[in-house]
């Protein structure tokens, strides 16, 4: 053996012998047992997963965009087909699972290429704005509150019609809803995605 082998051998062995070293390995052995640090761990998770959520939710609440339904099932029915010509039609219970399990790959990945599309034109979006404006036809206040404290579901729709050609746009933005009325005329502030559909970024009252 080489003495340099020998000598990064022995910095290894006296790095795994040393107190700290083995502080740090008996603190994650416990945290891996202890039951506790698991649910903290999980609602950490959880937590972080629902912010996520909710961010995502807000992205394609400020983008102006409708998906026609038909689009959800191109993909689906497209696996299902794969996997029916891979596993093969012999047994109805095997038709029956491909179908299943096609379907919901497919709608899963449906909603991730969406996802994309969508955050994508959001976050790469032209920085010059302009400007539309548009007609408050309503606005409605959802509370949907979880189990969970500091944690809501509510939503704050606004329901605006853009005067210059009639669209009709439902908003969810609890800043935006306290600022207007219904019946109010506003200037809508908005930009260019990176696919060039439109952001709303920000309302004012005239």
């Amino acid at each position: 053996m080489s003495s340099r082998k020998i000598e990064k051998f022995n910095t290894f062995e006296q790095v795994s012998n040393s107190d700290w070293f083995n502080r740090l390995v008996h603190l994650a052995e416990c945290i891996r047992k202890n039951k506790i640090m698991k649910w903290i761990s999980s609602i950490i998770y959880a937590f972080v997963f629902i912010m996520i959520c909710h961010y995502i939710q807000s992205i394609f609440s400020h983008t102006i965009i409708a998906f026609p339904f038909w689009l959800w099932g191109i993909i689906p029915v497209i696996t299902i087909i794969v996997l029916l010509l891979v596993v093969g039609i012999k047994k109805k219970i095997i038709i029956f699972l491909s179908i299943l399990f096609g379907g919901c790959i497919g709608i899963v990945i449906t909603g991730i290429l969406i996802t994309l599309f969508v955050t994508t034109n959001y976050w790469f979006a032209n920085s010059e704005s302009y400007h539309r404006d548009a007609y408050v036809m309503g606005k409605k206040y959802n509370k949907r509150d979880s189990h969970a404290k500091h944690i809501s579901f509510s939503t704050y729709n606004v329901n605006l019609i853009f005067l210059d050609n009639n669209e009709y746009y439902c908003l969810d933005d609890s800043d935006i809803y306290k600022k207007c009325d219904q019946g109010d005329t506003v200037k809508v502030t908005l930009c260019k995605g990176l696919y060039d559909i439109p952001i709303i970024k920000d309302l004012h009252t005239e």
